[in-house]
């Protein structure tokens, strides 16, 4: 019987992680813009894998893109000045909202929050990513530090 309970619970967990994990991370519209830096259309201009980060069991890698702004509707940038933003991905699907790649040539309509500890911008927790207006040519990115993507 205990078996039978511990496999039911553990099917359980496995069921709603994801729920729970999407649930999460659901906002509404308005509060991501209140806590967005810059919203508005930016062009990927190029993107690069900076670092590894070793780990026993899921390693995780972290990119940076320069983004050109487009069309500005909130932020103190200005149209066709650059920002850099920063993401990680990890080698194993993780339960949750998890970060859109930025691929060179694309645009996109994006919220970014600046972090300030990393003195970088990030996609704003819970909606970062409004649409893609025009779509890149690559699918991914190789999660090889050093290696600099340009658009195709």
């Amino acid at each position: 019987m205990k078996d039978i309970i511990k496999a039911f619970s553990l099917f359980a967990i496995l069921a709603l992680a994801p729920a729970a994990g999407w649930a999460a991370w659901e906002r509404a519209p308005e509060e991501i813009e209140k806590d967005s830096d810059i919203i508005g259309t930016v062009r990927v201009l190029a993107a690069t894998c900076v670092e590894a980060v070793p780990a026993k069991e899921i390693k995780e890698y972290r990119f940076q893109a320069w983004l050109q702004v487009v069309k500005l509707v909130k932020g103190s940038v200005k149209a066709g000045e650059t920002v850099l933003v920063g993401w990680s991905e990890w080698s194993e699907p993780l339960v949750g909202n998890v970060p859109d790649p930025f691929l060179p040539g694309e645009e996109i309509q994006a919220r970014l929050k600046w972090n300030d500890a990393g003195r970088i911008y990030e996609e704003t927790p819970g909606g970062g990513r409004a649409k893609r207006l025009k779509p890149s040519k690559y699918k991914t990115l190789k999660r090889k530090p050093g290696t600099i993507f340009l658009p195709k």
